[in-house]
């Protein structure tokens, strides 16, 4: 189909849907992602290597005349990170958000389905709108929330739903052959961007919380703790069957990682410290005088 496409996205979750675009041997003859100077975004190699027009703006609001000179007819945003201008929404534009709209709007609906504990998520394709993720509904599809996942998997999982519906349907999506269901707004809720007090692990919080922070932050940005002013990097933990009295203290160090929480114990499992590569809690343990047993977390 010989359709001027403009793709707007950032991470590994764009990169995913963007390749699945490219693959199947549509025109994307534009790509819109984030001008940052420290991270490059995931979509960029991707589009260098297939020779993607590449576009980087300090303001979207302010330059957005740079992406109608490639007379799109089908616009695409998934996981772009910012507010598009009325000027490109009011186009035949698209969002594809990683929650079953109307919940989970904002910017971190994935880790938001693991830290409430829900069951299932999916795949909202919607028209976009002026205010973020109000459009109408236009497929959404369902997926279930695997008890291993955490945020770097269910994201990938949720790309690749993302990437099936939007290829499943796009012939139509471009000549703006569906139907739109408006969001009932009753049933909206909200996320917000991840913040460093959001990555710190309080140990006054029950085990299955704990848990559950550290899987919705697993690997990127990473849920934290700190002893004896050494900051730990937790990939990946587990609830014991050991119960201690105290809340927030280093518990064991022979051969487990245990640290006491509100009702009960979490073992860390896997772990970084600053500067050195990640490891087992074992391959931790071995030799390291930084941490002893009654240690508080601070």
């Amino acid at each position: 189909m010989n359709k001027n496409i403009v793709f707007m996205g950032t991470n590994k979750f764009s990169a995913i849907i963007l390749d699945g675009l490219i693959k199947a041997g549509f025109k994307v003859v534009l790509v819109v992602t984030k001008a940052d100077d420290v991270l490059t975004p995931d979509v960029i190699p991707l589009a260098r290597r297939f020779g993607i027009d590449i576009f980087r703006p300090q303001s979207i609001k302010k330059q957005y005349p740079e992406v109608l000179k490639y007379q799109p007819d089908l616009i695409i945003t998934a996981s772009y990170g910012a507010l598009i201008p009325d000027e490109l929404v009011n186009l035949n534009t698209i969002n594809i958000h990683a929650s079953l709209l109307p919940k989970y709007r904002g910017a971190s609906p994935i880790q938001a389905s693991i830290l409430s504990g829900d069951e299932a998520t999916g795949i909202t394709i919607m028209k976009m709108a002026s205010k973020m993720d109000t459009g109408p509904i236009i497929y959404q599809k369902a997926l279930n929330i695997l008890p291993e996942d955490n945020f770097s998997t269910l994201l990938s999982r949720l790309a690749i739903l993302g990437r099936d519906l939007l290829l499943e349907h796009l012939s139509d999506l471009i000549e703006g052959n569906y139907s739109l269901i408006p969001q009932d707004e009753s049933l909206a809720t909200y996320t917000k961007k991840i913040t460093s007090n959001d990555q710190w692990i309080s140990f006054l919080n029950p085990a299955k919380t704990i848990i559950q922070q550290i899987r919705s932050l697993n690997e990127v940005p990473g849920a934290f703790i700190k002893i004896n002013n050494q900051s730990i990097k937790v990939f990946n933990a587990k609830i014991s069957d050991i119960i201690f009295n105290s809340k927030g203290v280093v518990e064991c160090l022979k051969k487990k990682f245990l640290i006491s929480c509100a009702d009960g114990c979490i073992e860390i499992l896997e772990l970084q410290i600053p500067s050195k590569r990640k490891m087992t809690a074992i391959e931790f343990l071995n030799g390291q005088k930084l941490i002893k047993i009654g240690d508080q977390v601070q």
